[in-house]
């Protein structure tokens, strides 16, 4: 049987542990001089890790010719478990778009497109292959 939360209560946990994790983090730094504020929430966690709940996300690049840039973004993708990304300028001429798809990692059907005058447009949609089976209809470059 599956517990169910209120919304205030989840909330009020939420805002409790932050300010929680706020205070102790103010009592270290007062310690050590340093200042780090990364936190995620339990409730925040438990979204990013649960395989039910579809991840998109988009991103404007600016370029995405480097391939050291391609695939750094694709592996942080990966990390974050992302389902959709969606990239913006792209930067990609025609002509290099099937070249990029041949070089970018297989867990991911990437579709592409591109103006004719490359610089400052093109938008890509990286969908994990998984999810692509359900996509039936599409025009790309």
């Amino acid at each position: 049987m599956l517990k169910q939360h209120n919304t205030e209560d989840l909330l009020e946990d939420i805002q409790k542990t932050s300010e929680d994790n706020i205070n102790n983090n103010n009592q270290n730094n007062k310690k050590n001089k340093c200042f780090n504020y990364s936190y995620t929430s339990p409730f925040v966690s438990s979204l990013n890790n649960n395989p039910y709940i579809l991840k998109i996300t988009c991103h404007n690049i600016v370029s995405f010719v480097n391939p050291t840039k391609q695939n750094q973004v694709i592996q942080e993708a990966l990390l974050n478990q992302i389902d959709i990304l969606g990239l913006a300028e792209t930067n990609l001429s025609r002509d290099s778009i099937k070249f990029q798809k041949a070089h970018l990692p297989p867990k991911y059907t990437y579709f592409f497109t591109s103006d004719k005058y490359h610089k400052g447009s093109g938008v890509a949609l990286c969908v994990r292959t998984s999810l692509a089976d359900y996509i039936f209809n599409h025009t790309s470059n």
